[in-house]
């Protein structure tokens, strides 16, 4: 019996990994049906007839093992994150990169979670976005579900839906909250522009320094390296809609979707949360919290970016 040892194959020819993700059953199968199987014991130069489900059975006869064992272990499948950004967060910061560049750092090259990016335009209205959001995970189906300020808004509501509408939570994705947008907030700008009628509110446009202040978003924001891009403010006061209605609600809705968060103590730029809820989620079970020196966007501080992903690393090696 033949061991099928690599001296029994033509070195000139191609080798395929059977166990990669990035190549078809049909290529596969074309191989095969083209001069014999990698594993057949006596490969033959003539093409031999080859059912449809030909390399489907060769993968499962190699994964129980056999005269031809694989040479290497197969790789498991990377989970599925996709990452709901924040509300204008396509906006350059100081050095006219990605506000998330840091946290597609952490991704690369990671060898458990592959990442997609849900990306919007922030004059959208948000219930094109939140569509869209709705389209992309029945398209994707991915494991985890990441949310950043407005981007965590639209997580929750879109685990709230789905288990409103009958779905097990063991069934959708895993929540990750960052900062996220679940209360109102409480600053004087926002108070009062909300005070104006809906009609003339949705078409104000103002500065984004005005509305979130980069001396808010990290500790070397300020003036001078804040974007002073106009924009609409709608998503913020639309957003409100897709709110829990009062902190009793919105407790029980995290617990519900057994929620992981990070909460910066720092943050006022959207993502804080009154002490009441913080009281409550950090006395709950379903709810993983974890508070960390920082602010909105902890993770581009070089102060506590440091801290934000160790903990967002521990949160996902929970899940896979």
């Amino acid at each position: 019996m033949s061991d099928c040892t690599d001296d029994t194959m033509d070195p000139t020819g191609p080798t395929y990994d059977y166990y990669s993700t990035d190549v078809s059953y049909d290529a596969l199968d074309a191989v095969i049906e083209g001069g014999g199987s990698e594993c057949d014991e006596n490969p033959t130069p003539t093409p031999t007839p080859c059912p449809p489900d030909c390399m489907k059975r060769h993968i499962h006869v190699r994964a129980q093992g056999g005269p031809c064992e694989p040479r290497h272990e197969p790789r498991q499948r990377k989970k599925r994150v996709l990452f709901v950004r924040g509300f204008g967060s396509d906006i350059p910061t100081d050095d006219s990169v990605d506000a998330y560049k840091h946290i597609r750092n952490y991704f690369v090259g990671n060898d458990r979670f592959h990442v997609e990016w849900f990306e919007y335009a922030q004059n959208d209205l948000l219930s094109d976005v939140y569509a869209g959001l709705i389209q992309r995970v029945c398209m994707e189906s991915p494991d985890v579900l990441i949310g950043h300020s407005m981007g965590g808004t639209l997580v929750c509501r879109y685990m709230v839906d789905r288990m409103d509408a009958g779905t097990p939570v063991q069934s959708l994705p895993t929540p990750i909250l960052l900062m996220a947008y679940l209360q109102e907030p409480l600053d004087l700008f926002y108070k009062v522009v909300k005070l104006l009628p809906r009609c003339i509110r949705n078409q104000i446009r103002i500065p984004f320094e005005l509305i979130q202040q980069s001396s808010d978003q990290w500790d070397d924001g300020n003036v001078l390296n804040g974007s002073f891009r106009i924009l609409l403010t709608r998503q913020i006061y639309d957003a409100v809609e897709y709110h829990a209605k009062s902190e009793t609600e919105l407790v029980k809705t995290l617990e519900r979707m057994r929620a992981m968060m990070i909460v910066g103590r720092g943050d006022v730029g959207g993502g804080g949360l009154t002490e009441p809820v913080l009281k409550q989620l950090r006395a709950s079970e379903p709810v993983c919290l974890a508070e960390i020196d920082g602010k909105h966007e902890a993770f581009s501080s070089r102060k506590n970016s440091s801290v934000f992903f160790e903990v967002l690393d521990a949160m996902l090696r929970t899940i896979g």
